[in-house]
C-alpha cells in the first residue's frame, strides 16, 4: 500500500540540473500496478473485478477477467513475481470451463480481454502454455462466429463452451442460444459495428502463430461482408460514417442506427483496419477503408465521448507506421500527424480541464462520472512515442497524479471510478474494471519509459492494449514450453465422464441381474 507513495515522492523529486526523473515516474506507475493487482487477489480472487470500496469481486464475464487482463502487464513493467502467481492460477484446469457454459457472455469482451490477453502474455513472454491458452480461448469463440453477418448482430452474448474438450455441453449451449434467439418477446437489439467487426488482430496473429488458418478466416468471413456493406454505401466517396451498420438497420440500445463512428460501438473496428496491416494483412479492401477513416478525422470533430479520444493516437499510428499500407488516397504523414497533434492538444486536453484533472465519460450534465478509462493517455503515448515531444510525458503525469489523489484506496492500493469529476472532493463509484490494470496503467508505465522499450517499429497494441509482435514471436526470440498442446486437452471430457457413467450403469444392473439369479 506504500508503493506508491513512496515512489510518488521519489519521482516528484527533481535533480539538480532541472530534468524530470522519468524513471521514477515510471517506477510510481509499477508501483501502482502491483497495490492495485494485489488488492485484487486479495479481495477478489475468481471473480472478473474488484469493488474496491466495498471490497468485495464483482462478476459479469464470468472468466476472471483482470486476472488475465493484466497478465502482459506485469510482465512488461517487471513484477514478475505477480506475473508467475497470476499465471500459475490462469493455467490451473477447471471442471466446466471459464465462463461456465449455461452462462451467456458478451462474446466480444470475451475475446478481447481473455483471448488478447492470454495472446499477448504469450508475445511478451514466449511462453508457449500461454499460446495454447489462448488457442482453446479463441476456439470457444469460433464455435459461436456466425457465418452471415446478420446473425452476428442479433447474437450479442452466448454461451461459450469448449467445442472439443466439451462437446456436450457445447451442443446443449447452442441449443439454448439458437432457442432463445428465435423465442418470440426476446430482445432483438442488434450488436455494435466493433461487437461484430473487431475479432481479426487477435485471430490474424493466432493464426500467424498456430499455423492454424482457421483463426484469421473466420474474422475475413466477417470482414469481407462489411466491405461489401460500406462499399455498396458508397465506398470511400461516402459523406457520413455509414448507413445502419453498412446496410443493415439496426437497433443498438434502443438508438436507431447509432453508434457507428469513432466513439462507442465503432472505435476498434475502424482501430483495427490500420493494425492488422502492421501485423502482416495485404488487404486492398482494409487498406481503403482505412484510408476513408483517415479522411474523415482530418474534417471532423471527434464525438463528445471519452472512448474517441483514443482517435488521434490511431491516426498518429498511421501516419508513421512503415508497415502500413499507402495508396494515392492516403493523407501525407505530414498533415496526418498535425491533426492528430490538434485533436489531442485542443479536444483532449479541454476534456481533462476539471476540477478533478481527469475526463468524463461524456458530455452533459448525466455523463460526469470517471472510470478510470485509457483512451486520453493512450493518445498521449501514441504522440509522444511518434514526435519525441515531452509535452505529453508531462501531460500523462498530471492524469497520473490525478489517479493517485482522487482515485486510489488507501486502504488497498486499488483504485476506483468516480462519480463526478468536477467536483473537487468526488465521491469514487466502486469500480476498477480489468482494463485499468491491462490500458491505462500500461499506457502511462510505457509513456514514461524510454522510447526504444516496445518501440511502435515492433510491436502493435490491441484494443485491450495487448502487446503484439509484428513477426513471429519465436523467430523473434526464443520460446519456451512444449510446441504442442497436451493431447488431453482436446480429450473430450464430458463424453470420457458419459461414457464411464454409463458403463457403471451397465455393471451395476448386471450384478444386481447375477445376484437375483443366485
Amino acid at each position: 500500500m506504500k508503493t506508491v507513495l513512496a515512489t510518488l515522492t521519489l519521482a516528484l523529486a527533481t535533480p539538480a540540473h532541472g530534468a524530470k526523473d522519468w524513471p521514477s515516474r515510471a517506477k510510481a506507475v509499477k508501483g501502482a500496478l502491483k497495490d492495485a493487482f494485489r488488492a485484487y487477489e486479495k479481495d477478489a480472487s475468481g471473480f472478473d473485478d474488484l469493488a474496491p470500496v466495498s471490497r468485495r469481486g464483482v462478476n459479469w464475464l464470468y472468466a476472471r477477467a483482470t486476472l488475465v487482463d493484466a497478465l502482459d502487464s506485469l510482465y512488461v513493467v517487471g513484477l514478475r513475481e505477480d506475473y508467475e502467481r497470476a499465471v500459475n492460477e490462469v493455467l490451473r484446469p477447471t471442471l466446466v470451463g471459464e465462463p461456465p457454459f449455461w452462462q451467456s457472455v458478451s462474446v466480444f469482451e470475451y475475446h478481447i480481454r481473455v483471448v488478447g490477453g492470454l495472446l499477448g502474455a504469450f508475445e511478451v513472454s514466449g511462453d508457449r502454455r500461454l499460446l495454447h491458452a489462448a488457442s482453446r480461448a479463441a476456439d470457444r469463440v469460433l464455435s459461436v462466429l456466425p457465418r452471415r453477418l446478420g446473425d452476428a448482430y442479433t447474437r450479442t452474448r452466448q454461451r461459450l463452451a469448449d467445442p472439443y474438450g466439451r462437446p456436450i455441453l457445447w451442443l446443449v449451449a447452442r441449443i439454448i442460444d439458437e432457442v432463445q434467439a428465435r423465442w418470440p418477446g426476446q430482445n432483438k437489439n442488434c450488436a455494435s459495428l466493433a461487437g461484430v467487426g473487431s475479432f481479426g488482430l487477435e485471430l490474424r496473429v493466432l493464426s500467424r502463430e498456430t499455423g492454424d488458418r482457421a483463426y484469421a478466416a473466420a474474422a475475413d468471413r466477417i470482414f469481407d461482408q462489411l466491405h461489401e456493406g460500406w462499399r455498396a454505401d458508397g465506398g470511400g466517396d461516402m459523406k457520413r460514417w455509414t448507413r445502419g451498420f453498412y446496410g443493415k438497420d439496426c437497433n443498438f440500445n434502443n438508438r436507431l442506427q447509432a453508434r457507428r463512428g469513432l466513439g462507442s460501438g465503432g472505435d476498434s473496428f475502424h482501430e483495427y483496419l490500420l493494425k492488422e496491416q502492421l501485423v502482416g494483412d495485404a488487404s486492398e479492401d482494409r487498406a481503403a477503408m482505412y484510408d476513408w477513416v483517415e479522411g474523415r478525422m482530418m474534417r471532423e470533430a471527434l464525438p463528445n465521448e471519452h472512448l474517441a479520444l483514443f482517435a488521434p493516437g490511431m491516426l498518429a499510428l498511421g501516419a508513421t507506421a512503415p508497415k502500413r499500407r499507402r495508396s494515392a488516397s492516403s493523407t501525407s504523414r505530414q498533415r496526418a500527424l498535425a491533426r492528430a497533434r490538434e485533436l489531442v492538444d485542443g479536444h483532449g486536453r479541454d476534456w481533462y480541464r476539471t476540477a478533478t484533472g481527469l475526463g468524463a465519460d461524456g458530455k452533459g450534465e448525466e455523463n460526469r462520472w470517471y472510470a478510470l478509462r485509457p483512451e486520453y493517455v493512450e493518445s498521449l503515448f501514441y504522440l509522444y512515442r511518434t514526435t519525441g515531444d515531452e509535452v505529453y510525458r508531462d501531460r500523462g503525469w498530471a492524469v497520473f497524479e490525478a489517479l493517485v489523489t482522487h482515485c486510489r484506496v488507501k486502504a488497498t492500493g486499488a483504485f476506483s471510478g468516480l462519480k463526478d469529476v468536477r467536483s473537487p472532493n468526488p465521491e469514487r463509484d466502486d469500480a476498477m474494471p480489468s482494463f485499468f490494470l491491462a490500458e491505462t496503467l500500461k499506457y502511462l508505465y510505457l509513456l514514461f519509459s524510454e522510447r526504444d522499450v516496445y518501440p511502435l517499429d515492433d510491436w502493435v497494441f490491441t484494443t485491450e492494449a495487448h502487446l503484439l509482435s509484428v513477426e513471429p514471436r519465436c523467430d523473434r526470440a526464443a520460446c519456451v514450453g512444449p510446441e504442442r498442446p497436451p493431447r488431453w486437452r482436446r480429450l473430450p471430457l464430458d463424453v470420457v465422464v458419459l461414457l464411464g457413467a454409463v458403463l457403471l450403469c451397465i455393471r451395476v444392473r448386471r450384478r444386481r441381474r447375477k445376484e437375483r439369479t443366485v
